[in-house]
């Protein structure tokens, strides 16, 4: 049990009072150096000096500081809450020690908060010593779980989805099924569990976890129901119809490459835009007949003058493209998109800076100007390449 310690008459009574009804294994005051004083008058009407193993006693030395009322009220709560079931007295105190011991109890879960009130005097507007009686407000975990939603909210709305699910088992285990039922936190779970695999590109995996939830399920939990049932379809074109497979794919690479931007993780945004790059040739490729796992230099339709320059990318037998090397291939098949990144001098460049970072070849991180610049870069090739091909 915490308590705050105030001064002042008849304070001690209300102490008492809590005391003896919550029957707590330890006790944390938080007192002043002043009202320390008030322990002593509170062991008086217990009847019993506290041993030194049932309680303890924290100075806050600012008694009008709420900050530091907080911070205090919060250390305390953290070094009991893993070996006792808290309690949270905050009846007497300054207002900025009892704000102070509410907010903390709040923030850290504390699953109960209660304060002495009873009949008053006239004069005073002191509880009346005997009449006590102990008030358990509303519970914190109420005041916790709106500010969890919040939270979870925003880290969903930032595609921090490791993060929601870290936030739902928190709330799992500190929310009484109830409440949890309350919350929905299955089809939340769920849901963000979801996206979470999505952005992994582990899509089958997303699908099925899509196709578990109902309307009514999370018709509470999102905005716009119809961009749910929008990103299932994608997910299950994706998975399911070949013909559409290669389009779907190159999107959701620059999809997740934009949220990765938005994140401010230009390298991976980088990587994802390389991929799509080098994603463009494989398709392009395929578009011609070749397969880049079981392609043969001696099949490939260019003549053979052509053909003398690929021996380079033979090994053991198979052929090995890296990107550029597809590129020039589909230029030499007369492919209009070999062609095309042949005078894209620009986006070139801007390739080479990804094998220069830190997540490629080098050492140098990829900064937000170039990033941007790649992005731009592969989109306006992208869109060239779906427009004028059958993908999709």
């Amino acid at each position: 049990m915490i308590l705050t310690v105030g001064i002042g008459r008849g304070v001690e009574s209300g102490i008492a009072a809590s005391i003896r009804q919550n029957n707590p294994d330890f006790i944390m005051f938080l007192a002043t150096n002043k009202s320390k004083e008030t322990i002593r008058k509170v062991e008086e009407i217990l009847g019993r000096k506290f041993r030194q193993e049932e309680y303890g006693i924290k100075i806050i030395s600012r008694e009008d500081d709420a900050e530091e009322c907080y911070r205090i009220a919060k250390d305390a709560i953290k070094q009991l809450k893993n070996d006792y079931y808290i309690t949270v007295d905050f009846t007497s105190g300054t207002k900025a020690m009892t704000g102070g011991v509410i907010l903390a109890a709040v923030i850290e879960g504390v699953p109960n908060l209660v304060y002495i009130t009873g009949q008053r005097d006239h004069k005073t507007g002191r509880v009346i010593s005997g009449t006590e009686r102990i008030y358990a407000i509303p519970s914190p975990l109420e005041i916790l779980t709106d500010l969890e939603k919040r939270r979870i909210t925003h880290m969903f709305n930032n595609y921090q989805f490791y993060d929601c699910l870290r936030a739902i088992n928190d709330l799992k285990r500190n929310l009484p099924e109830e409440k949890l039922k309350e919350f929905s936190i299955k089809a939340l779970e769920t849901l963000v569990k979801a996206y979470y695999l999505w952005d992994l590109f582990r899509h089958k995996e997303a699908f099925n976890e899509l196709v578990k939830l109902k309307s009514k399920e999370v018709e509470n939990l999102v905005s716009d129901i119809s961009q749910l049932n929008a990103n299932k379809e994608f997910l299950g074109k994706l998975i399911h119809c070949e013909d559409w497979r290669d389009k779907l794919l190159l999107t959701d690479i620059i999809c997740n490459a934009e949220r990765r931007m938005q994140e401010g993780k230009h390298d991976d945004a980088v990587a994802r835009l390389y991929r799509a790059t080098e994603f463009i040739g494989q398709i392009g490729l395929k578009q011609r007949g070749i397969d880049l796992e079981t392609m043969n230099l001696q099949t490939l339709p260019i003549d053979e003058e052509k053909k003398r320059k690929y021996e380079k990318y033979v090994e053991n037998g198979r052929m090995k493209l890296g990107l550029r090397g597809a590129y020039e291939l589909l230029e030499d098949l007369g492919h209009p998109i070999g062609q095309r990144f042949h005078e894209d001098k620009a986006l070139q460049n801007l390739l080479r800076k990804r094998n220069d970072s830190i997540l490629a070849h080098g050492v140098t991180p990829v900064d937000e100007a170039d990033a941007k610049k790649l992005y731009n870069r592969v989109m306006s090739f992208a869109n060239a390449f779906l427009a004028r091909s059958r993908v999709g």
